[in-house]
This record gives structure tokens, C-alpha cells and sequence, in this order.
């Protein structure tokens, strides 16, 4: 997360009505003094990166007001890269939303296009929003699971202005049962990439293709639910062995690129070697759920 400095009056103001809080509270929350808040909000005094991030944190910033804010700026970046009818879904879409969540985004992209494109959006939303972003293609391998997700603005004409995406308002539960349903719809993601990287069968699961993408950003993102505290206690029965087999899988995805993932090898894991872990770890947040 990066968040830019001189946007704190906005963002720490919106952060802390969004939560609820007075200054004095946040304050107390952060460990800063309540004049100090004060200042950072009408802008005479400009935070360290370090101090934003935490009263932030504090305030439990949620992405849902950095897409609210910045809706209009998404949608014409979609454009400029040819990504159309741009979709939000996840913990957004549902209000569950907390500032350790992604921006989740479905989209359609236009013919011709590539993941240069699709990585050129992603880069300005996070930057525009300082949240990191995952888009999924809208394509003929779309998980049903996603059939009906809560529409960011589009455009529906060469005239139209895209509408304003309203945020839906923050949940009421509580910090597990967020946490829990953080999982679950982390879990769905990943689901969407594996079904997108296998349903072609293996044939279609070659470099370069979108298939071997979706099937990286899959063992990318199982891999960054280890990073995530809260989900730790739904994910305690799982092997050691399996978490660093994950990770070194993720930095070969993503570090050392493609070039270091064998084909057989991925398709072995999308299909024998993943699944039954995240059938566990649905299942222990699930059961959670009803204890």
C-alpha cells in the first residue's frame, strides 16, 4: 500500500466518519495527540508516510472509498487501456471491506488487447487508489459464482458519463466474522483463476497464455493469504511443507517469471495439489461460521 501524502486531509477525514470515530478517538487509536490529527486533516501539517499509514490502519481505511472517490478516473483508465464494463465484487461489493482488503474488479477487454494493457490499468488504479488491485477477464470461462456482482460505473455510450460508484455501507459485524468472510471471497478469487486456467483443459495452459497467467495469479494469491493475520486461525491446519511450497511457487510466478514455471507442473498443482486446500481452508472458515 502506498498512499499519497498530500491527499491526507481528504482520505484521513473520509476514513475516520467512515468508521465513526472522533478525532479524540483516532487519536488514541494511532498514538498521536488529538491536535495533531487535527492539523494533518485541515492540511496545516503534512504526516510522514509512516504516520498516514497508521492512521489509517487505525481508522480502518477501506477501499471502498478509494473507489468511491475515484470511480469516474477508473472507468476512463479502462477506457485508455480498453478494459469496458468494469465491475467490483468481493468484499467490496458486500461492505466487508478493510484496509488490509484488494480492489477485486471484473472486467470485459476489447479485442486486441493484452496484459500489457491489463497491467498498465491495474498499476494507475493502485496507484489511484494506493490499494492493491486484481482483475479478472469477463470472458467465456467466467466462474458462475460471479454472475451477479455489484457494477462500478460504466459507460453505456460515446455521451454518457459514467455514474458514481456508492459504496456500500460498512458491516456490522464483527472483526472475525469480517475476517472469515474476507477468506471466503479471497478463496472465490482464487477459485475464478484456477477454473479460468483449467476449464480449456491442459492443452490451452501454455506460456503466455491467459490461462498460464490466471494459473499464476492463483498460486500468487493462495500464497498472500499466509500474509494476512487475521486469517491465520482458518488456516492453521495447513502444512508447513505446503505454505513454503506456495510461496517459492508464488516467487517463481512472479519474480523470476515465467520462464521458471513448468507447464506439467502447474496444471498438477491447479488440479490435484491445490484444490484440497482450499476445499480445507473454505471448510474451517465455514465451520467457523456456525460454531
Amino acid at each position: 500500500m502506498k498512499f499519497d501524502r498530500i491527499h491526507a486531509p481528504r482520505i484521513v477525514r473520509a476514513a475516520r466518519l467512515d468508521r465513526g470515530m472522533s478525532q479524540a478517538e483516532l487519536s488514541r487509536a494511532a498514538g498521536m495527540s488529538q491536535p495533531n490529527v487535527a492539523a494533518i486533516e485541515t492540511g496545516t501539517r503534512t504526516p510522514s508516510a509512516e504516520a498516514l499509514t497508521r492512521l489509517l490502519q487505525a481508522a480502518d481505511y477501506r477501499p471502498s472509498l478509494a473507489v468511491e472517490e475515484h470511480s469516474e478516473a477508473i472507468v476512463e483508465t479502462g477506457a485508455r487501456h480498453g478494459l469496458r464494463d468494469i465491475r467490483v465484487f468481493g468484499s467490496i461489493a458486500t461492505g466487508t471491506d478493510h484496509f488490509a482488503s484488494d480492489i477485486d474488479l471484473l472486467a470485459r477487454v476489447d479485442s486486441g488487447r493484452g496484459y500489457f494493457d491489463i497491467a498498465a490499468f491495474v498499476n494507475a488504479v493502485e496507484e489511484l487508489t494506493g490499494f492493491a488491485v486484481d482483475v479478472i477477464v469477463d470472458d467465456e470461462r467466467l466462474p458462475a459464482f460471479l454472475a451477479s456482482v455489484l457494477m462500478v460505473p460504466a459507460v453505456t455510450g460515446p455521451e454518457s458519463r459514467p455514474a458514481r460508484f456508492t459504496r456500500v455501507p460498512r458491516s456490522s459485524k464483527s472483526g472475525a466474522d469480517v475476517a472469515r468472510d474476507n477468506l471466503l471471497q479471497s478463496l472465490d478469487a482464487i477459485n475464478a483463476f484456477v477454473v479460468h486456467a483449467t476449464s480449456g483443459g491442459r492443452n490451452e495452459l501454455v506460456r503466455d497464455s491467459s490461462a498460464y497467467a490466471s494459473g499464476c495469479m492463483a498460486v500468487i494469491r493462495a500464497a498472500a493469504l499466509f500474509e494476512v493475520d487475521d486469517f491465520a486461525e482458518f488456516l492453521r491446519a495447513t502444512p508447513d511443507e505446503v505454505v513454503n511450497a506456495l510461496r517459492a511457487m508464488r516467487d517463481m510466478a512472479s519474480h523470476s517469471g515465467y520462464r521458471a514455471m513448468n507447464g506439467e507442473f502447474l496444471w498438477v498443482s491447479l488440479t490435484v495439489e491445490l484444490p484440497p486446500y482450499l476445499a480445507l481452508w473454505r471448510r474451517a472458515a465455514q465451520e467457523a461460521g456456525t460454531g
